[in-house]
């Protein structure tokens, strides 16, 4: 008579690679992802993104004596390029750490999304869309607080298994926060169209933009900020909510 087959190895308890733990949702052992460091950049960058834009507007106002002496030709192209250097460095800047901050909100929303996966949420935003719904035509940018409103729901740490989490509700700040973020800022499109009609904009559309638009500029600034406040409060109550759910606060 055959010796009976060993038994099969019990579950790897050895942390993944790429900064997850395991959890067993079914028996079997997959992998959730942190968000914690990812959540605390997700945070600041899209701050500093704010911040240096509304450095940016702050420096081209400076400028307004500068810009509309060049309009009266009272001063050479070369003298007015100089003086609102420092403003376009600052929207330089403020472009590329917005890049970044793209980089890394996505990347914890998708975390998010495949942690509930793994936990066995049936939720409705899969990880690839909970990032590229970013990057979707403007008819579709609703779908980013679509998921985050789901996300808020299904971090519920005191809810288990099954749909239980779908009754309940996502934060006021989801909501405050797509106001400043998605919805105010329409009131600037038509003049943000009107004036940036290239994204190289001729030296004399650009003093006139500073010389005569500054309720909009600084409007806009404002509102940038406001959002990105928003967002962080947003970004750090749901992190937590998440943490609580799979444990990683525990770890």
């Amino acid at each position: 008579m055959s010796a009976a087959p060993p038994p099969p190895p019990p579950p790897s308890l050895d942390p993944p690679r790429d900064g997850g733990f395991n959890v067993t949702p079914g028996g079997g052992t997959e992998s959730l992802r942190v968000i914690g460091s990812l959540a605390r950049w997700a945070t600041l960058l899209p701050l500093v993104t704010a911040v240096v834009g509304l450095a940016g507007t702050l420096l081209s106002l400076a400028a307004r004596d500068e810009a509309a002496a060049y309009l009266d030709r009272e001063i050479s192209e070369d003298e007015f390029n100089e003086a609102v250097a420092p403003a376009t460095a600052a929207t330089g800047l403020s472009s590329l750490v917005a890049i970044a901050a793209a980089v890394v909100v996505v990347m914890w929303c998708a975390r998010i999304a495949r942690n509930h996966r793994t936990l066995g949420r049936r939720t409705t935003w899969s990880p690839g869309m909970a990032a590229g719904g970013w990057f979707l035509p403007p008819v579709l940018f609703v779908i980013p607080m679509l998921f985050l409103q789901e996300a808020w729901r299904a971090s519920e740490p005191r809810t288990g298994a099954g749909d239980g989490w779908r009754t309940g509700r996502a934060g006021p700040v989801v909501y405050v926060w797509w106001v400043l973020f998605g919805i105010v800022p329409l009131a600037f499109l038509p003049q943000v169209v009107a004036r940036y009609s290239s994204f190289q904009p001729e030296t004399d559309d650009l003093a006139e933009i500073i010389v005569e638009d500054v309720a909009w500029q600084v409007g806009s600034s404002v509102v940038q900020m406001a959002a990105a406040v928003a967002w962080a409060v947003l970004v750090v109550g749901l992190t937590a909510r998440h943490r609580r759910l799979t444990g990683e606060d525990a770890r």
